[in-house]
């Protein structure tokens, strides 16, 4: 499930990236009574790749399928896949973004240790940045499958000071229901709420990662928001008393490749 705060050097974790594992096997479906699913943890990195070696990076991408597919087929990990940033964030800033998912941490290590067991210095790439994040999620919804398509946007949120329950709250009551029926109806692919497990930053922030199968359900989405606000008047009000709004991103990723049971 993706993902961390995807951008702020930070899917995004995305995450994402989530981002992303957005299917583990015993939690797609709605769980309104009990909103806590089991957690899903996932290990999300960041480049800053020049743009003349886009292709070249891209196409390495696929010579780390290999050791992910045999990883998912024993269970180790629930997800992989990567991204690059459609809404570019300046210099030093990530361009591209990868991840794995997992039920354990024990899981994340295995995979991390395989891949480096693997590697290989056939490709080297200037990175302008990298750096790494461990997310967990306890709330997501997604469908399996495979995919070189698709969007991924991250929204990154920060609880005012003691507000954090009440802005949980708020999401498990009137965004889950919203987003599963996204998911139902297929406008979405999946969705993940996560928090750090390691604490790179300021502790304390969630990012929402919500996957799209095209752009076009990207207007979709959009659209249920604007129609909530009008149905739910007093939503709007009441979830940003409790956020902090100067320290909310957005940020846009475009799927390369994505895999998950």
């Amino acid at each position: 499930m993706m993902i961390k705060r995807m951008l702020c050097v930070s899917l995004l974790s995305v995450l994402f990236i989530s981002m992303f594992a957005f299917a583990a096997p015993a939690a797609r479906a709605q769980q309104a009574e009990a909103p806590k699913q089991p957690v899903v943890y996932t290990y999300v990195s960041f480049f800053g790749v020049p743009r003349a070696q886009w292709p070249a990076y891209e196409k390495n991408l696929a010579s780390g399928h290999k050791v992910f597919d045999s990883l998912l087929a024993d269970g180790t990990i629930l997800s992989y896949g990567d991204g690059v940033l459609e809404v570019h964030e300046g210099l030093n800033a990530p361009t591209h973004i990868g991840w794995f998912a997992s039920s354990s941490v024990a899981g994340l290590m295995k995979t991390l240790a395989a891949l480096r067991a693997a590697a290989t210095t056939s490709a080297d790439f200037a990175y302008t940045m990298h750096s790494d994040a461990i997310t967990m999620s306890t709330m997501y919804n997604g469908k399996g499958g495979t995919t070189e398509s698709g969007y991924v946007l991250v929204q990154d949120w920060t609880p005012k000071p003691g507000h954090a329950e009440e802005f949980r709250d708020l999401i498990t009551k009137y965004r889950k229901p919203s987003l599963d029926a996204s998911v139902a109806d297929g406008t979405l692919s999946g969705y993940s709420l996560e928090e750090d497990l390691i604490h790179t930053d300021t502790p304390g922030s969630y990012t929402l990662i919500a996957v799209f199968p095209n752009a076009a359900a990207m207007d979709k989405f959009y659209g249920e928001i604007e129609a909530m606000h009008k149905t739910q008047p007093l939503f709007g009000d009441v979830y940003s008393s409790t956020v902090d709004y100067a320290t909310h991103r957005d940020h846009l990723l475009r799927i390369l490749y994505s895999k998950s049971k």
